[in-house]
């Protein structure tokens, strides 16, 4: 017999297969009980990829011994390599039960676990592989990618660099180093890392590309570019590279290049949720809403992540007529998809019901050079001088500037948060004893909105940073004014609307010296020139044919658009299509770039007029327009988003400049157009309005915000005391 089997060896090393399956039939025949035998004839049929027979042959080899180990791990490849994941933990467990020292099936059985996302389960057969053999570095590799799905970067790194030493030339290990490092934002560590798996194996592509993910997310773009250039060039059918250039692109301003690298990466890994997010997020942001929506809307809900839901929450504001029930819809999508957290695992709250201040706190990603802090920074310095509040500050963003260190000086107590895991903030706010948390961020980028979803104080506010509803149920109150959100909308939020008195927030003049005409270019030029700076995913074709419609009837006017977009030539060019469609010659239309921000508020000097957007309007482009002198012609519709013009206005007494659809937009862009001394006037007292409106007034801002917040916490005292 051991004669006979040695032949069925030696014929299989030979690849004469059928040969070997006849003698193994034969052997059979003679031996219809040996399943070893029958293991055989399985193996033969794997190797040489008819699955299902070998699946039948393993199992009739099962069943002739029960205790044939090597069989139930043959059958656990099989149902592992066809991802029926369930199965093949039957199988390898039944292995391992049979052999408890059974290496191999425990290292499979801990893949099958992860796979199926029973990551403790998967842990511990890892943990097992390092008992069984503690030099086998793929025990440390697969046990730290573990930690690596579960976000748990430390255990990660400690796992990992022990594995380096079990193996130190194994360059996967490397990588996933890399991973960890990258996870826990230490970018240096990470690019070494990468390099190293790079230098151990040199057509490591998957490293290529982690490597260049890596450098993109520090800002270095053109090395980005090159390394991602040079994965593809190893394997041009890793679909994760042109993910990562298409990132790279965008942020190069290369938009058109970015969307086909996306298509690209989605051509080759159909069906993948980040994907179709980037190509929704990348044709919004070109202002290409239809083709956005199409791919937000090919999202698997089952496998969307809160982050993805994110993104479709988000760019949704850019979609003209998008429903507003549909949007609380996925705002409750988002919340169901945030991780869950052990209540065990939660600090109690720490705050008093007796106190000699409130304890209020802002948290943000954009304590920065960003448009929230154009806003806000003088009101922050009020608020620290008025010694009503102790006034915390939770900071999401890594990335500090000198606005962040002057931001920070207005702050009684700051935490540095960007690191943090959900359940560490939420512990950390909650022993802080914040009484009242206001977020400045919303579902904009670097938000905390899934840590602050487990409520973190007794008032939860969401303020400035995001002009649309959380839909959170942990969320107590959205702030607006009586223009931004009139009573019958107050059924789009999620939250209970409370309002400032005049408007929703103010606006902060920049430290240095910005110079200002005193007079509108039209007299110097002798034709209008409209402007319009904001980013290009607010011009809709909505606006834009209203804007033709303006440039047809003033035959000698100009349009000056201004957004980093514009710095990508096909973009530049699909705008003059468009206006070269009605008749509109290209010299009439200014498209510009990106500046720094001194140059880009000295372009308003050569506007007469800026033309607000629709749906979404502008913000923060609109408080500098009227700092600068500029009148903002805006038309109000429903929502927040389409309302900032309006208060903005309201509050400075231009009411004329309040447009209630485009046909009343268009006409009254023709007929102030064409008043020049009206013009001037406008101009002389909107710079004179910066020393008396509230929109400028620092003290009379924060002094009303300061009662709102005071009314609002002491009802809520008297009302909910004993809830939390």
């Amino acid at each position: 017999m051991e004669h006979n089997v040695n032949n069925v060896l030696q014929l299989i090393d030979n690849k004469e297969f059928d040969q070997a399956k006849i003698c193994l039939n034969n052997l059979i025949e003679k031996e219809p009980d040996n399943g070893f035998l029958y293991n055989m004839l399985g193996y033969i049929f794997t190797i040489t990829n008819h699955k299902d027979l070998a699946i039948k042959y393993f199992k009739i080899a099962v069943l002739k011994d029960k205790n044939l180990y090597p069989a139930f791990f043959n059958l656990g490849v099989i149902f592992l390599e066809k991802k029926i994941l369930e199965q093949a933990i039957f199988y390898f467990k039944k292995a391992t039960l049979i052999k408890d020292d059974y290496y191999d099936a425990f290292l499979n059985l801990g893949l099958a676990y992860s796979d199926n996302n029973q990551f403790e389960d998967s842990i511990n057969a890892f943990k097992k592989c390092i008992i069984l053999n503690s030099k086998a570095v793929e025990s440390y590799n697969n046990l730290g990618i573990v930690y690596l799905k579960q976000e748990n970067y430390p255990k990660a790194l400690e796992i990992i660099s022990i594995g380096t030493e079990a193996d130190p030339n194994f360059f996967g290990i490397y990588n996933n180093l890399g991973l960890a490092y990258l996870g826990l934002k230490n970018f240096e560590r990470a690019i070494i890392n990468f390099n190293k798996a790079i230098n151990l194996k040199i057509d490591f592509y998957e490293a290529y590309t982690n490597l260049a993910d890596t450098l993109n997310k520090i800002g270095d773009y053109d090395a980005a570019l090159n390394i991602c250039n040079q994965s593809i060039e190893i394997n041009k059918n890793f679909y994760k590279s042109y993910q990562i250039k298409s990132l790279i692109l965008k942020n190069l301003n290369k938009y058109y290049e970015a969307i086909e690298n996306s298509h690209k990466s989605l051509e080759l890994k159909k069906d993948l949720n980040s994907g179709y997010i980037l190509l929704g997020s990348l044709y919004t942001s070109i202002a290409k809403h239809d083709l956005g929506l199409e791919y937000f809307e090919k999202l698997d809900a089952q496998k969307t992540d809160s982050d993805e839901w994110q993104y479709y929450i988000f760019n949704s504001n850019y979609i003209y007529n998008f429903d507003k029930q549909k949007y609380l819809s996925l705002t409750k999508k988002f919340e169901n998809s945030i991780k869950v957290i052990e209540k065990s695992l939660l600090k109690d709250f720490c705050y008093t019901q007796s106190f000699d201040k409130v304890k209020i706190a802002f948290i943000s990603g954009d304590f920065r050079d960003h448009p929230i802090t154009y806003q806000l920074k003088n009101f922050f310095y009020e608020l620290k001088l008025s010694n009503e509040f102790e006034i915390f500050g939770y900071n999401n963003n890594k990335n500090n500037d000198v606005t962040t260190n002057i931001i920070r000086s207005s702050f009684d107590h700051w935490h540095e948060v960007y690191n943090y895991k959900d359940l560490d903030l939420i512990n950390l706010i909650r022993s802080d004893g914040i009484h009242v948390l206001i977020d400045l961020s919303g579902h904009s980028a670097k938000n905390r909105l899934s840590a602050l979803s487990y409520r973190v104080a007794p008032v939860q506010i969401s303020w400035a940073g995001y002009l649309s509803s959380t839909g959170l149920k942990n969320f107590d109150y959205f702030i607006g004014d009586k223009y931004t959100i009139p009573k019958e909308e107050e059924i789009f939020y999620s939250e209970k609307i409370i309002r400032l008195s005049k408007i929703w927030t103010m606006f902060s003049p920049p430290d240095y010296n910005v110079i200002k005409s005193t007079e509108p270019p039209i007299k110097k030029n002798n034709y209008i020139t409209f402007g319009s700076f904001n980013n290009l995913a607010k011009i809709s074709n909505h606006i834009l044919g209203a804007w033709k419609k303006i440039l047809i009837n003033i035959p000698n006017a100009r349009i000056f658009l201004k957004d980093n977009i514009l710095e990508d030539e096909r973009v530049k060019n699909d705008i003059y299509l468009h206006f070269a469609d009605s008749g509109i010659e290209k010299n009439r239309i200014i498209l510009q770039g990106a500046d720094k921000r001194e140059v880009f508020l000295q372009s308003y000097n050569k506007v007469d007029i800026s033309l607000d957007t629709f749906p979404y309007g502008g913000g923060t482009t609109n408080l500098e327009s009227i700092w600068m002198g500029v009148p903002i012609l805006t038309l109000s519709g429903p929502g927040f988003l389409s309302r900032c013009g309006e208060s903005i206005n309201s509050n400075l007494g231009l009411n004329d400049w309040i447009c209630r659809d485009k046909e009343d937009y268009v006409k009254k862009a023709i007929n102030f157009s064409s008043n020049i001394e009206l013009l001037s006037k406008i101009k002389k007292n909107l710079l004179l309005a910066l020393d008396n409106n509230i929109i400028f007034s620092p003290q009379e801002f924060t002094f009303d915000f300061i009662n709102l917040i005071k009314n609002v916490f002491i009802k809520h005292q008297k009302i909910k005391s004993n809830i939390y």
